[in-house]
């Protein structure tokens, strides 16, 4: 999602419906990046939720799926080759 406050800059199109889409967000536990993704599901994307703390992926996958979304709760550093691999 573009941040409204930047403007667009870039002169492209930006769409805010992002159904049949995936989004995978990292730190999606807490701050900013829990907002951002609890922003795509609503605005219809599928939801990869992944933070270090599990507990967190969980609340953030609930709160969307609560909302009517679908989420994935993904735990793990995604910087460590092993996690990323799945």
């Amino acid at each position: 999602v573009f941040p409204a406050w930047l403007g667009n800059r870039s002169g492209m199109s930006i769409s805010t419906d992002h159904t049949r889409r995936v989004a995978l967000v990292t730190g999606a536990g807490s701050g900013r990046a829990r907002a951002a993704a609890l922003a795509l599901a609503a605005q219809g994307a599928s939801v990869a939720v992944a933070d270090l703390k599990p507990e967190t992926a969980e609340e953030t996958a609930a709160a969307i799926e609560t909302a009517g979304g679908r989420a994935l709760a993904l735990s793990g550093d995604v910087a460590d080759r092993a996690i990323a691999k799945g």
